[in-house]
C-alpha cells in the first residue's frame, strides 16, 4: 500500500506527532512555527480546499472545481500608448504558440493557488505536446543542493513522498506541498526535466546577518552570480528605483505580515537577500538555455515576474551578456566565419489569475497594467492568464475581437 500524505495544516492539534519522522503506510508531519502562521494566513485569506478535501492522498488527485474545467482566457498587454487599448484578446493557441518560440518562458503564481498549478500544469503539458522543441522546467521552489531529488523524480526512482523530504520542502520552502503536485506529475508523466532554480539556505542565511553580500566566499559568488557588472549596472537603471518602491517595499511588508521574516530582519537586509536570490536564480537559468536547446518554463511567485525588473529583466540581461561574450569569442578565434550580432532574448511573461493585489492602481483600485519609467510605460507581463473566462477581470479598454500575440501584429 503506498504511503499517503496528510497535509498537517488539516490536523487538529492532539492528532500531530511529536516527532518528524515519516511512518508508513500513512504520514503527518509536525508543523514548523512558521508553517502554522502561513496556514493561518493561508486559511484567513484564500482557502482553497473544502473540509471534505481536507485529507487527501499523493496517489489521488484533487478534485478541480468549475473554474478550472472551462477553457481559459489570455490577453496580450500593450502600453497604452498603442491606440489607447491595454488588452488584447488572444486566443489559446496563439498564445501557446508565441511562449514555444521562447528561449524562457515565465510563469508568475500564487503560491498558495490550486487553480494557478493546476493551469501550470496545462500550459507545461500543451508546450510539451505541441512544441517541436524541448521543454524543461525551473522551480523555484525547491533549492539548487536538491537537484539530484528532482532529477531522481523524473526518472520515477523517488515517490512523491520521498521528494517531499529529499527536498525538505516544510522548512526550505512551506508553501503546502500537495497544491504542487499537477505540476510534479505532469513533468514526471512527459519525462520533463526539473530545474531546482532557488538558492540554498546556507548561503541566503549569511545574506541575512550583518554583512550582506560580504559574508559570501567567493565560490559562492562565482556560483549564484554570472556577471557580476550586469548585476551591479541593472540596479542603476532610472526604473530600478521606480520597481522598488512599487514591487520590494509591498513584498517586504507582506512577508513581515505573513510571518515568514526572522525578527532580526530589516529591510535592507531583506533587500539583499531578494536581489542577491533573484540573480542567483535567474543565473541558474541562464546557463541551462546556454546548455540546452528548447524552452525553459520558469515557476515563480507573481513579485518576481512582473514589470521587467525581477528575475526576468536579470534573465534577459545576463543571456544577452553572456551571448555577445561568445560571439566576440569566437570572432577573434574565427575570422572568416564571423557571428552575426547578438539579437535580444526572447522570453515571455505571464501573470496568473493575476488581481488588483498583485499590482494595485491607487486611481481605481484595479490592475494596475503597466509601471511609468520616464515616458516609457513597462508593462505587468507579456501576457494576463486566466483560469476561466469567469476568473477574467481586467480592466480600461479590451478589443472585442480575438487577434494575435502583439508581436505578430502589424503596423496597420
Amino acid at each position: 500500500m503506498a504511503a499517503a500524505f496528510v497535509p498537517q495544516h488539516a490536523l487538529p492539534p492532539r492528532a500531530r506527532p511529536r516527532h518528524r519522522r515519516p511512518r508508513p503506510p500513512t504520514c503527518s508531519i509536525r508543523p514548523s512555527r512558521r508553517r502554522l502562521l502561513q496556514t493561518a494566513a493561508l486559511a484567513a485569506t484564500a482557502p482553497l480546499l473544502p473540509p471534505a478535501q481536507a485529507f487527501w492522498p499523493f496517489a489521488s488527485p484533487p478534485q478541480s472545481t468549475s473554474s478550472q474545467q472551462t477553457a481559459s482566457t489570455v490577453f496580450s498587454v500593450l502600453p497604452t500608448t498603442i491606440a489607447d487599448v491595454n488588452l488584447l484578446p488572444v486566443h489559446f493557441e496563439s498564445a501557446v504558440q508565441s511562449c514555444a518560440t521562447a528561449d524562457v518562458v515565465f510563469l508568475g503564481e500564487h503560491h498558495n493557488s490550486l487553480v494557478d498549478h493546476t493551469l501550470q500544469a496545462r500550459i507545461i503539458s500543451t508546450l510539451h505536446s505541441t512544441s517541436s522543441r524541448p521543454v524543461a522546467v525551473a522551480l523555484e521552489m525547491v533549492q539548487q543542493k536538491f537537484q539530484p531529488a528532482l532529477d531522481k523524480y523524473v526518472a520515477g526512482q523517488l515517490s512523491e513522498l520521498d521528494l517531499y523530504f529529499a527536498t525538505e520542502w516544510e522548512t526550505r520552502w512551506v508553501w503546502p506541498y500537495e497544491l504542487y503536485l499537477p505540476v510534479l506529475r505532469a513533468c514526471r508523466r512527459f519525462k520533463i526535466p526539473l530545474i531546482a532554480l532557488s538558492i540554498n539556505s546556507e548561503t541566503l542565511n549569511k545574506l541575512r546577518e550583518e554583512g550582506g553580500i560580504t559574508n559570501l566566499s567567493g565560490l559562492e559568488m562565482r556560483t549564484h552570480v554570472g556577471d557580476a557588472v550586469v548585476f551591479a549596472d541593472m540596479m542603476r537603471e532610472s526604473g530600478f528605483k521606480t520597481y522598488v518602491n512599487e514591487c520590494i517595499t509591498p513584498s517586504y511588508a507582506a512577508h513581515y505580515k505573513l510571518g515568514l521574516l526572522n525578527e532580526t530582519t530589516n529591510f535592507n537586509t531583506y533587500f539583499t537577500s531578494r536581489m542577491f536570490r533573484d540573480e542567483a536564480m535567474a543565473t541558474r537559468a541562464v546557463r541551462h538555455v546556454l546548455a540546452n536547446d528548447g524552452t525553459l518554463i520558469c515557476l515563480l511567485g507573481a513579485d518576481h515576474v512582473k514589470f521587467e525588473y525581477g528575475v526576468t529583466g536579470r534573465v534577459r540581461r545576463q543571456l544577452f551578456a553572456e551571448r555577445t561574450r561568445l560571439r566576440d569569442k569566437h570572432n577573434q578565434t574565427t575570422v572568416n566565419e564571423p557571428m552575426p550580432e547578438v539579437a535580444d532574448p526572447l522570453l515571455r511573461t505571464v501573470m496568473l489569475n493575476p488581481g488588483p493585489a498583485d499590482a494595485y492602481d491607487t486611481t481605481d483600485g484595479s490592475l494596475k497594467l503597466e509601471m511609468p519609467v520616464g515616458d516609457i510605460p513597462v508593462p505587468i507581463a507579456d501576457f494576463l492568464w486566466f483560469s476561466s473566462a469567469a476568473d477574467a477581470k481586467p480592466r480600461r479598454q479590451i478589443r472585442k475581437t480575438l487577434l494575435p500575440p502583439i508581436e505578430r501584429l502589424t503596423s496597420s
